[in-house]
């Protein structure tokens, strides 16, 4: 830990010194490398860490919305924020659109120049909504609607179709989370159900990998309790089957999640936002990697080549890390 301490000391000296806000300090200025071969062996059991370093800030506030990769830019889009766009080759972002309204917490994410933003929640009314931004044009337009109106849910994308899945449809009152998995057919314009997830919650984070859609964590009821879950099921778009799959060691809701090397990675979440851990599809395990140099909780993730990208958040809503996993 003490190259992690010293660069987080480091970092809080600039701060006082220049009485400048952490937003206001070079990117550059941050940087974790975890170097010491005996601590790092203590705090992951031998498995290879990676590297932490800030990226520029985001221009406007991002929480409780979404980060999607398209074609090696990063775009923070959803929750009433503008859309803004990150340049890795510029290390700049620049703003685009407004957004068309609030919708905080909805799912994201592209089928090729078109990014949709899925449901959301707007003053305690849980939304049907598909807004959809063409990069390109750096215009909106509307969608078709989802069947089940929701929030906290997550979309991915797998062979040409967009996958809406789970999310909460309560009214902020009761526990109540939705299972239903619904799929959408660009050609038709229409959504249709498929099977349902296993174990209904919010919060969770998706991924595809191996041609397989992995949902993970999350806030649900698991052995008749409610509360963050360690639940992993993983979904056949082509058998349109649920299996479950080895559960996450820490159990925890408005995570994110991001597929590099063949390996899932799943960061933060809300109470154990310093948490990494890193699970290996083929083997079906699951490994602790060290602790994040800064919580993340209801943020945005995406990965550009071979760095993650943490989003803004609630923490601190301005906020960009990136993370250069070491292979194994």
């Amino acid at each position: 830990m003490r190259s992690v301490l010293l660069a987080i000391s480091v970092v809080s000296l600039l701060i006082a010194a220049s009485g400048a806000s952490e937003s206001e300090i070079p990117a550059d200025s941050f940087r974790v490398t975890f170097q010491d071969p005996d601590e790092k062996q203590a705090a992951t059991g031998g498995k290879p860490q990676g590297q932490w370093s800030r990226a520029p800030s985001l221009l406007t506030d991002h929480a409780y919305h979404a980060a999607v990769a398209v074609d090696g830019k990063i775009y923070a889009v959803g929750a009433g924020a503008d859309v803004e766009v990150f340049d890795p080759g510029r290390q700049a972002w620049q703003t685009l659109a407004k957004s068309t309204h609030v919708q905080d917490f909805p799912g994201a994410a592209a089928l090729g120049e078109q990014i949709y933003v899925v449901g959301g929640v707007d003053k305690k009314k849980n939304l049907a909504t598909v807004d959809v931004f063409d990069v390109a044009a750096k215009k909106w337009q509307s969608g078709a609607p989802l069947e089940v109106a929701r929030s906290r849910l997550t979309t991915v994308t797998f062979d040409g179709k967009l996958y809406a899945i789970g999310g909460y449809i309560g009214d902020g009152r009761e526990a109540l989370d939705t299972g239903s998995v619904e799929e959408y057919d660009p050609g038709q314009r229409s959504w249709r159900k498929k099977a349902s997830m296993p174990t209904a919650r919010h919060g969770h984070a998706a991924v595809v990998v191996n041609n397989r859609i992995l949902v993970i964590g999350g806030y649900g009821k698991h052995a008749s309790k409610y509360g963050p879950v360690s639940v992993v099921e993983e979904y056949d778009p082509k058998n349109d089957s649920w299996r479950t799959r080895a559960a996450m060691p820490t159990g925890r809701g408005f995570l994110g999640a991001a597929v590099l090397s063949g390996k899932v990675y799943a960061i933060g979440g809300h109470g154990t936002g310093l948490c990494v851990e890193r699970y290996d599809p083929e083997a079906d395990t699951w490994s602790r990697l060290h602790e994040a140099p800064a919580e993340f909780d209801r943020f945005g993730i995406a990965t550009v080549g071979n760095e993650i990208y943490c989003v803004g958040g609630e923490v601190s809503p301005r906020r960009v890390w990136r993370f250069q996993p070491r292979p194994d």
